[in-house]
């Protein structure tokens, strides 16, 4: 018996197979996306696979530290910008940890980060663009839900629609906290339209997280209902799967009608098998307020990509910061890089000039400009940056020496992309995943 713990070590182990077979799921969902499509992204995406099938048989260390491995190789060495592979790093972490030796606590702090990850989206959305109408993603979303399920919000919703969204991921916070079973009927009203639009993942990795919310009694509850409402709940999931087949105007994941059947079949299950305690005792470990500093980092300037500020309409560049609860002050100096001439060794890529001049860029932005275009048939590729306040004029961007002027702790993770890849100049820019 664990004395630090209620819970014997069988208790334990059934909750981290169940875990760890909802985990594995979710990577399979994670690697289905377009991004593992890319070059370079066939390896970690065996990993993961392999990772996955090893869970499926049993909780092993050693998959957890494939998956890990994985998702650290996306992140450092493919430019990830997901938040959702930062996830599902920390998960497989503590996954590791607690397969080793059953650690409650610590296997509890998951549904916490989940939930802080609520909050912090929340905060991020606390901005001036995200609560314009013209500009907001919230618009943008339901934008892409009207096309692809064919309905029309009236006006007035539209009009709500950022707070709407605020309010859901508020609600999804405290929920998780508290331990609540209406989490699961908010998460699939939340997450599925951004499912079948403009995340087609996320919201299967903080199912994934959250899951380690219930107890022992919980599932064996969760059983007992199956096997009596297997064919209502089998009649539901065929049902939502078939409506996503035949409604859907196009897929960004050919997971994504089986994820819909998934996503109203376990939230359903979920609420009516949890119980609600008298007295619930909140998820609180150090592990979620360490994450939710982790994602205030925006706001000071350190990076933006992986802080759960997606789709959130945040901008901390110099001349657009628009947050209305951390003031500009707090970024310091700014560390995007400003192009502000380009120039190729030939006129076929005149028309790169023009959006190299008008966006914003990273340090990985430049390391991988350099490994892709320098070839002979374009250089030289000269350039004038603005990086920290100060200028370089670089004759071509080919030579060895030319990045020097960026910190040395830059060159070490080339391809860790700290900021977006898609922002412009102009502060009015529309959505940004």
């Amino acid at each position: 018996m664990n004395t630090r713990s209620r819970y014997s070590w069988k208790s334990g182990d059934t909750r981290l197979r169940f875990w760890a077979f909802t985990y594995a799921v979710v990577d399979l969902v994670h690697v289905a996306l377009p991004d593992f499509e890319q070059v370079g992204w066939g390896p970690p995406g065996i990993l993961i696979v392999l990772s996955s099938l090893l869970m499926f048989h049993r909780p092993y260390p050693g998959a957890f530290l494939l998956a890990v491995l994985a998702h650290a190789w996306t992140l450092l060495g493919l430019r990830d910008v997901l938040t959702q592979s930062m996830l599902l790093l920390i998960f497989g972490m503590i996954g590791f940890v607690v397969s080793i030796r059953w650690r409650p606590r610590l296997f509890r702090g998951m549904a916490h980060i989940t939930g802080v990850t609520y909050l912090a989206a929340a905060i991020h959305k606390l901005n001036t663009n995200f609560l314009d109408l013209e500009l907001s993603c919230a618009v943008h979303a339901l934008n892409q839900v009207e096309v692809h399920w064919g309905v029309i919000f009236p006006d007035a919703f539209r009009g709500l629609s950022p707070h709407v969204a605020l309010g859901i991921e508020l609600a999804l916070w405290v929920s998780l906290s508290f331990r609540s079973r209406w989490y699961w009927l908010l998460a699939v009203a939340f997450h599925l339209p951004l499912l079948v639009t403009l995340a087609p993942a996320f919201g299967a990795v903080m199912f994934c997280g959250a899951a380690c919310m219930i107890e022992p009694r919980d599932l064996v509850r969760m059983k007992r209902l199956m096997a009596k409402r297997y064919r209502l709940f089998l009649a539901i999931g065929f049902l939502s799967v078939g409506l996503e087949y035949f409604l859907a105007g196009g897929w960004l994941s050919w997971t994504q009608p089986l994820q819909v059947g998934g996503y109203i079949v376990a939230g359903l299950t979920l609420f009516t098998a949890m119980r609600k305690e008298i007295f619930p005792r909140p998820a609180n470990t150090w592990l979620g307020w360490c994450w939710l500093l982790f994602c205030l980092t925006p706001y000071l300037g350190l990076q933006y990509q992986h802080t759960a500020a997606m789709l959130s309409n945040l901008r901390v560049d110099t001349g657009c910061h628009n947050s209305l609860i951390f003031p500009k002050a707090w970024v310091g100096q700014d560390t995007y890089v400003r192009i502000q001439t380009a120039s190729f060794g030939t006129d076929e890529w005149s028309d790169r000039e023009d959006i190299l001049e008008a966006g914003l860029w990273n340090e990985a932005a430049l390391f991988t400009m350099r490994r892709k275009w320098c070839v002979d048939w374009v250089r030289p590729i000269s350039m004038t940056i603005e990086y920290r306040g100060n200028k370089f004029e670089l004759d071509d961007i080919c030579h060895a020496d030319a990045f020097d002027f960026i910190p040395a702790r830059f060159h070490s993770f080339p391809q860790f992309q700290r900021f977006q890849k898609n922002l412009t100049r102009k502060c009015d820019q529309a959505c940004i995943h």
